[in-house]
């Protein structure tokens, strides 16, 4: 592992601002007190936070496997500030910037009481948020996550006006706090071990850690450790049961989608456990899939029993976090990344749901579903971004979640066989029907008889809510990743016959190939020239001019290699079969420089051997070699 620390990469440390500006921001609201103004400079400084969220997505080089814009720092022994980071941490960083900026802009329309106060938590949130998604020290991830959960929990039940809130509240805190001691004990686990293998300095760097393998018995214990309490803020199966109490009762919308909007478990799971603990992971992976097969299956049946939107919408989310954990766990690196676009994909559905929840409930003063119906011809925009963000979570065709949830399914059955996958894969169908139930049941059906509340229209900052939502759902859906543009135009070449064209590409990538060895090999040693990506075949091939603009745009090197191998295969492939037609000792034509594009001035010769590269002696004496595909039968005088 490799690191390219920001003075290399940046003119400023942008991982320390993205950090410390929102926990100042929220000092500074509490400084100046509960005036309503103050509250729009808290919205400023999330504003502030996503414009940093998306300046990182823009500068991070997907071309390197190196972590980037890393920051480092000992403080006191082993607790050191070290932070970076790769292409998972920005994903998640900008998601969670983006909801939480929309949290800010959400207490505008609930008109909550102490919103000064509320804005100030969740910013703090925000930032040690960031700081969780950042850190290489698991010291500090153990600690941050403490004081992230101790706000979130306040949230729970300041804001909530359920009398059942304290139950709500309780319930949360009695699972976090076992779930923390746990992730606690096996991040020391950790430290011993390096220390003891070593004789080192006691060291929680993720970096540090991962040069010593861990011994079996105890990689065994530390990741039941470290999975139980990062399992337990995820949540997944059969870790979740403070999840629907909290939900029902707690805030309807702003804790909640905090909890969910960025799954930090799964990224702790991602981050710390699979590069720490491979053997373990390996070892325990069975058993884990098959409880979250179990998991979707199990969340989704019960979802269809209750009679509480909020209750529902919890237990959605069990069962489509055990999705990710199918794919996650099926150890495959491309399952792997469709699991992690599944998490991230989820957080937008998630929270999207959440909000629009939140919005009826607002009117209704209910999420009671016999109380609800009715609701599509009053809120359309409300309820049509409910419908989207469901159409998300089960990955349908046009959002993120379905080429993730594709990737992780299939790589889950060449690993584990058909009865987990499958069993996971009809989880997500019912899901499905227990979604488009509860859309129907909410918003189209009657409105109950005697409901004499009178249903507002959406405002003006409610359309702007639900419209950045439903933009960057179906905008990630669409926008295809560079893997899926450069499996396509695989696809495409697979099927090629314009052999000019193939061995033009492959004259412009051997440059560009060896530009981009040399810039890599400047960052570091031979280890940081990547392996080629691992890529399945797409389901439909692009088009000719798609298929050039992805040669010419692909920057990342490990794609760059799959796509010129598979160029250069077709071009093998292709003159293999026109060197069938020139045995040895017939007559051809052939240009006088053997080359693309071919010359207009030829030569006549004989054949002397045949195969990928074609050898003909002409009739002056001297040998020509090149490419079958230049080659012309001579026509008889």
């Amino acid at each position: 592992m490799t690191e390219l620390y920001w003075n290399q990469h940046a003119g400023w440390p942008l991982l320390a601002i993205l950090q410390w500006l929102p926990l100042l921001g929220a000092a500074l609201l509490l400084r100046l007190g509960m005036q309503p103004r103050v509250a729009w400079l808290g919205r400023g400084v999330a504003a502030l936070e996503l414009i940093l969220a998306i300046v990182l997505y823009r500068q991070f080089d997907a071309g390197t496997a190196t972590y980037q814009f890393a920051e480092r720092l000992d403080l006191i022994g082993p607790f050191s500030y070290h932070v970076g980071a790769d292409g998972v941490t920005v994903l998640f960083v900008l998601v969670g910037a983006l909801i939480v900026f929309l949290l800010t802009l959400y207490s505008l329309v609930r008109a909550l009481t102490d919103e000064v106060r509320l804005i100030a938590v969740l910013l703090a949130v925000e930032g040690l948020m960031m700081s969780l998604l950042c850190t290489f020290n698991l010291l500090w991830f153990v600690l941050v996550s403490g004081l992230e959960l101790v706000l979130v929990g306040y949230l729970v039940g300041h804001w909530s006006g359920a009398p059942q809130k304290d139950l709500a509240q309780a319930r949360f805190y009695q699972f976090q706090s076992v779930g923390l001691a746990m992730l606690l004990a096996g991040v020391l686990i950790l430290g011993w071990s390096h220390h003891d293998l070593t004789g080192a300095a006691w060291t929680f760097d993720l970096l540090d850690l991962a040069g010593q393998p861990v011994p079996m018995e105890l990689g065994a214990v530390s990741f039941f450790l470290l999975f139980y309490g990062l399992g337990v803020r995820t949540p997944i199966f059969p870790l979740h049961g403070w999840l629907p109490t909290v939900a029902q009762y707690g805030n309807v919308a702003i804790a909640p989608t905090l909890l969910l909007s960025v799954k930090v478990g799964i990224y702790g799971l991602a981050r710390f456990v699979f590069p720490l603990l491979p053997e373990a992971v390996e070892a325990w992976s069975p058993y884990v899939v098959g409880f979250a097969a179990a998991g979707v299956f199990y969340a989704a049946l019960l979802a269809f029993q209750q009679t509480n939107l909020r209750r529902l919408m919890a237990f959605a989310v069990v069962s489509h976090t055990s999705l990710v954990i199918v794919g996650l766990f099926a150890l495959d690196h491309v399952a792997l990344q469709g699991a992690l676009l599944l998490s991230v994909n989820f957080g937008l559905a998630a929270s999207a749901m959440m909000l629009m929840t939140g919005l009826v409930y607002r009117r209704i003063r209910s999420t009671r579903m016999d109380r609800l119906g009715g609701l599509f011809d009053r809120i359309p925009v409300i309820g049509l971004t409910f419908f989207v963000a469901g159409l998300a979570i089960v990955g349908m065709p046009g959002t993120p979640g379905f080429d993730a949830a594709h990737l992780g399914l299939e790589a889950a059955i060449h690993q584990f066989g058909a009865l987990p996958t499958v069993g996971a894969a009809l989880g997500n169908v019912v899901a499905a029907g227990f979604l488009l139930w509860a859309f129907q049941r909410a918003f189209l059906a009657p409105a109950p008889i005697g409901r004499n509340v009178a249903v507002e229209r959406a405002t003006g900052m409610e359309w702007f809510i639900a419209g950045v939502l439903i933009l960057v759902m179906l905008a990630a859906g669409f926008h295809m990743t560079p893997r899926e543009q450069v499996a396509r135009a695989i696809a495409y070449f697979e099927g090629c016959d314009d052999i000019a064209l193939l061995h033009q590409l492959i004259a412009e990538m051997a440059p560009r190939a060896r530009k981009m060895v040399g810039q890599l090999l400047a960052r570091g040693d031979e280890d940081a020239i990547p392996a080629p990506a691992e890529l399945r075949a797409a389901r439909d091939a692009a088009t000719r001019d798609e298929a050039l603009t992805t040669v010419h745009a692909t920057n990342d090197f490990a794609l760059f290699q799959v796509l010129a191998r598979a160029v250069g295969q077709r071009i093998e492939t292709l003159e293999i079969a026109a060197s069938a037609e020139f045995p040895a000792g017939i007559r051809v034509v052939v240009p006088s420089k053997p080359g693309y594009p071919r010359s207009g001035a030829t030569i006549a010769g004989t054949v002397e051997d045949t195969g990928t590269q074609l050898r003909v002696l002409l009739d002056n004496g001297e040998t020509w070699e090149g490419p079958p595909s230049l080659a012309r039968l001579e026509r008889p005088a």
